[in-house]
């Protein structure tokens, strides 16, 4: 009999999605006829979670940062499970209409939740954490409280497993790190590619004119300029503002350039750009668009600006192999990791200085005299994506054995 393996998520921030369709999509290519398992994506349709994090993106970044690190105190936990009995009252309704047979959460206040009401309905079913971060997590992610606990962790870096392992008191055997498979649009521009390379010219103008074809008043891209792309995931593009701005008023650097920028779903940022920088000839604005057409603008693009930087959001540039990153701004608290992490790694920059990103993007553009360390980042970026995003893979599809291992192990 097939497991039923419930894969839950909230509509907090794209990350946490992208981390239960990869795990997901893990499970149905290890068993495409689901004799093994069967998935059960869900999502919660609670709001209140949702309007926080808005509140705090928008309103309070820095804010972020200091709940990030109150989720060190055990209290954290106690407290948001007393404080979302609507969000109990729904998970309930779920494990009664479902009966999985091994739930997994990629929130931690789903995670905590579906503990609660694991202890309360009296089941017997093992619960596993996906933290989708790198970094280690904190305490209140996997609290002392054995009714509001995961049996089991997955993280996505050895570093956090190795901290878990010595000191939230858990075996090997309930620690899976992971790695990300990236949606489908991503991964079939991936296989397009040159092995390290990147997408062939004829490719490149095919993908143009099928955004053309979707978006008829998007305005030409000079192949022969360079093409920034400024992303920030759902809400944190507007955090590259100061070096769009920057860029924008220095007409002979702007003029070399192709410039695209994806708003996400901060509608009052993107109707800003329109009334601001809409009428320049080599600026493409973007809305919130389709998985498919970020897939597609990451492809045609050479260098993403970033205004926040999530693991999702990286591996879909390191697939399509967007790159080096130019990281501007990160969401203070979770983020912080990944700092070091594209550093570490040679994959990017971190320069919170507008003047000193914009004098870094002139050099990676061949419109300056690069320093040696932008030429160590542009000549080693593919076969650096390539090797990392090998390794994710591999480490992504070992979840379907973890999950009958802890599913045996209850």
């Amino acid at each position: 009999m097939s497991l039923k393996v419930l894969l839950a998520s909230m509509n907090v921030g794209g990350g946490h999605a992208a981390l239960r369709d990869s795990l997901h999509a893990s499970l149905r290519q290890a068993d495409p006829l689901c004799r093994r398992f069967q998935p059960i994506a869900w999502d919660s349709a609670d709001q209140s979670i949702h309007r926080f994090y808005r509140t705090v993106v928008y309103g309070m970044p820095p804010f972020q940062g200091v709940l990030f690190h109150l989720s060190e105190q055990d209290w954290i936990a106690r407290a948001v499970a007393a404080t979302n009995p609507v969000i109990l009252s729904e998970v309930k309704r779920l494990l009664r209409d479902t009966s999985p047979d091994v739930m997994v959460s990629t929130h931690f206040v789903l995670s905590l939740m579906l503990a609660k009401a694991r202890h309360e309905m009296r089941l017997r079913v093992p619960i596993v954490t996906a933290i989708p971060d790198y970094g280690i997590p904190p305490r209140g992610f996997l609290p002392k409280d054995p009714t509001l606990r995961a049996d089991a962790v997955i993280v996505m870096d050895p570093q956090a497993r190795d901290h878990l392992l010595k000191r939230a008191e858990l075996t090997s055997s309930q620690i899976h790190c992971s790695g990300f498979l990236t949606r489908a649009p991503f991964t079939d521009l991936g296989n397009a590619m040159d092995e390290p390379g990147r997408l062939s010219d004829s490719r490149r103008a095919q993908l143009l004119h099928e955004l053309h074809q979707e978006f008829p008043l998007m305005k030409a891209i000079r192949p022969e300029r360079p093409t920034f792309l400024f992303l920030g995931g759902s809400a944190w593009t507007r955090r590259t503002s100061r070096v769009i701005r920057r860029i924008l008023s220095q007409p002979q650097l702007a003029s070399s350039l192709n410039l695209i920028i994806a708003s996400g779903k901060d509608r009052s940022f993107y109707k800003l750009l329109t009334w601001r920088f809409g009428r320049r000839a080599n600026v493409n604005i973007f809305n919130f668009v389709a998985p498919k057409t970020i897939a597609t603008l990451m492809a045609i693009a050479d260098y993403p600006v970033l205004g926040s930087l999530a693991p999702a959001t990286l591996h879909e540039l390191l697939e399509v192999r967007c790159g080096p990153l130019f990281l501007f701004r990160f969401i203070p608290g979770t983020e912080l990791p990944h700092v070091a992490f594209i550093e570490e790694n040679r994959l990017g920059i971190y320069e919170p200085s507008a003047e000193r990103m914009v004098a870094s993007l002139a050099e990676v553009a061949g419109l300056a005299a690069p320093s040696q360390k932008i030429l160590d980042l542009k000549q080693g970026f593919y076969r650096q994506a390539l090797q990392i995003r090998t390794e994710s893979k591999r480490r992504a599809m070992l979840f379907p054995q973890f999950v009958e291992s802890i599913r045996k192990a209850l």
